[in-house]
């Protein structure tokens, strides 16, 4: 049996699956060829660490994994997608694509976010690993671009696609 009142949350990434799916069970194939996979195989790599953690020293080991959260008082300059489009509102900047804008995100307020930790810690079963995202908040880069240039004055920020394939 295992010891429930020793609890470890390891608190991974959407990234360890960048096919963004909510099932937890699915998994995507990580191109170890490229520099930005380190981080998604790094949490992989804590999620098995998590499970043997908890299997050698019988302990309750769950996994996490937010998707994108968000929140006042992101860093404007801190590089993800939703604090970049809210600095180029807040600065009256074009919003560049870097794609054409067709990945699709699931967002989460943080206070869901906390919830969904918090509820997780107290009744996960131990072993499982849980996607924390909020389906219904699932939106394109381009939507989210056009939802947040219209936060402002009208014609204030333009939106800028790049004809890419992602």
């Amino acid at each position: 049996m295992i010891n429930q009142s020793s609890k470890f949350l390891f608190i991974s990434s959407g990234e360890v699956d960048p096919g963004v799916t909510i099932d937890e069970t699915a998994f995507w194939k990580l191109d170890t060829m490229k520099i930005r996979s380190a981080y998604g195989e790094s949490k992989r790599m804590g999620e098995l660490l998590t499970a043997i953690w908890a299997d050698q020293y019988n302990i309750c080991g769950l996994v996490v994994r937010p998707f994108h959260t968000y929140s006042p008082g992101l860093y404007l300059d801190d590089g993800r997608v939703f604090s970049d489009f809210v600095s180029n509102v807040v600065n009256r900047e074009p919003i560049v694509l870097s794609s054409n804008g067709k990945a699709k995100r699931p967002f989460c307020y943080i206070s869901d976010a906390i919830l969904g930790l918090l509820t997780i810690l107290t009744s996960g079963s131990s072993g499982n690993a849980y996607n924390l995202g909020n389906p219904a908040s699932n939106i394109s880069i381009l939507d989210l671009a056009i939802m947040l240039s219209r936060l402002v004055d009208a014609n204030q920020v333009e939106v800028i696609r790049n004809h890419g394939d992602n």
